[in-house]
């Protein structure tokens, strides 16, 4: 069985810099990636930014969000070939961009995914997502 597992680091406005809190996860899942053998097993880094700029902005800015969080995975010993890194600037708000949603910061943000995780204990028949 596999799960997809997925979280969401937030960032200021403006910013590419990891605040501090996420370090511990983010160590967490360098230490997953790299005790896990199986090479289906990879880490999507999304990146994401709000519609304060120009759209063309926002794709740099969601751009070195995710290498920010790709280069400290690298620091961690995560090989690079296990992440992936996707800019996606404001094509995909979680809250609209209506003027509250343009600068919400659930659009300032960095999503992990790690597709096809093994669930411990379980056969290779169905799924769980977590």
């Amino acid at each position: 069985a596999h799960r997809q597992v997925r979280t969401v680091l937030f960032f200021e406005p403006g910013s590419e810099e990891i605040q501090p809190q996420y370090h511990p996860y983010l160590r967490e899942c360098a230490r997953v990636l790299k005790e896990t053998r199986a090479p289906e097993v990879q880490l999507l880094v999304e990146g994401h930014a709000n519609l304060r700029t120009t759209r063309k902005a926002a794709i740099g800015l969601s751009r070195r969000r995710a290498r920010a969080v790709e280069a400290l995975l690298s620091e961690l010993g995560v090989p690079e070939a296990r992440v992936e890194v996707q800019a996606y600037g404001c094509r995909r708000p979680r809250v609209p961009a209506t003027r509250r949603g343009a600068t919400s910061p659930w659009n300032r943000r960095v999503e992990l995914v790690i597709p096809g995780l093994p669930v411990p204990g379980q056969g290779a028949a169905g799924s769980a997502d977590a």
